[in-house]
């Protein structure tokens, strides 16, 4: 892809990042490599939505599709129907559930990761990945630590045994964290999908709906990008050709 890695033995590893465990044969280094802070980038694009004149209903539960024909003309939320001229379902891995009413199977489903936040920012000074998960330092002075990987369904809560699964891979990757106590714990359901590539484009069968999801665990990181080749897509009314792999329609 053109960016630039270079392999590591221990010694210039540990050199490099001091908190590795001396069991660290070697590394790929990638100088490159960048995080986003979740949380701070949705409000970021909140903030820009609104200025452009959204309105945005936060904790509004959507319960279902609205349609007309055969073409969806809003949703049903917990606050009463919603009109709209063109719906993008971008529901996560509860994409599947919405569209099941209209006929339309979207093989899309759960996968539940938890994450920790250790303290000791400063025990660490890159994002390190392992064998059995990764360490993220962050500006707050955290180290997130993630990430579990589980099949169980829409159930969306930590476990005791999950996160001392992160505390130990932590502890295994740099001994420094050995033990550390979390502050804070939580859990996120990805939308995983039946062939490991995301849904982008036209509900198959209906107008007036596409569909962005699929991501798995890289949907913060290609939120920028969908939002942008969906949006074109509508406003064009044509589908962009770099949207074609992924099309709902790959699975009708």
């Amino acid at each position: 892809m053109g960016l630039p890695v270079h392999w590591l033995p221990r010694e210039e590893a540990r050199s490099l990042e001091p908190a590795l465990s001396p069991e660290v044969r070697g590394a790929l280094y990638s100088p490159e490599e960048h995080q986003v802070s979740a949380d701070r980038l949705v409000r970021a694009f909140a903030r820009a939505a609104a200025a452009q004149g959204a309105s945005l209903c936060r904790n509004c539960r959507v319960d279902g599709l609205l349609k007309r024909g055969e073409r969806v003309v809003g949703v049903r939320t917990a606050d009463g129907p919603m009109s709209a001229g063109y719906v993008v379902l971008a529901a996560g891995p509860w994409a599947g559930r919405l569209a099941g009413p209209l006929g339309v199977a979207l093989p899309v489903f759960p996968v539940r990761g938890q994450m920790a936040a250790l303290k000791g920012r400063s025990l660490i000074r890159h994002i390190v990945w392992g064998e059995a998960g990764y360490l993220v330092p962050k500006a707050n002075g955290l180290v997130f630590a993630g990430a579990t990987v589980e099949n169980v369904g829409f159930r969306q809560r930590t476990t005791v045994a999950g996160i001392r699964g992160l505390v130990r891979m932590a502890g295994a990757l740099a001994p420094r964290l050995t033990g550390a106590s979390p502050v804070v714990c939580w859990a996120g359901l990805r939308p995983g999908s039946a062939d490991g590539l995301p849904l982008l484009g036209p509900l198959p069968g209906w107008e007036g709906v596409s569909v962005a999801t699929g991501h798995y665990r890289n949907g913060i990181l290609l939120s920028a990008i969908t939002g942008r080749l969906i949006a074109r897509s509508i406003i064009d009314g044509v589908v962009d050709e770099t949207l074609a792999p992924f099309s709902p329609s790959r699975f009708a």
